[in-house]
C-alpha cells in the first residue's frame, strides 16, 4: 500500500514532467513512458492517475 500523501506528490512530478518534456519536444513527440520515466515513477502508475496523456 502507498504511504499516505505520496499521490499529490507523484501528481505533480508527473505534471511538471509532462510540462518540461513538452516544452522541450513538443506534445506529439513525448510518451507517457518518457514522462513517467522523468517524473521517477512507472508508466502504469502514469496511466492510473491520469489515463492518458491528453489527460496530463
Amino acid at each position: 500500500m502507498p504511504k499516505v500523501g505520496m499521490e499529490p506528490l507523484r501528481r505533480k512530478a508527473l505534471i511538471d514532467a509532462t510540462i518540461s518534456a513538452i516544452g522541450e519536444r513538443g506534445s506529439l513527440d513525448v510518451t507517457m513512458s518518457e514522462i513517467a520515466g522523468r517524473a521517477g515513477v512507472s508508466s502504469a502508475l502514469a496511466h492510473h492517475y491520469f489515463g492518458a496523456k491528453d489527460e496530463l
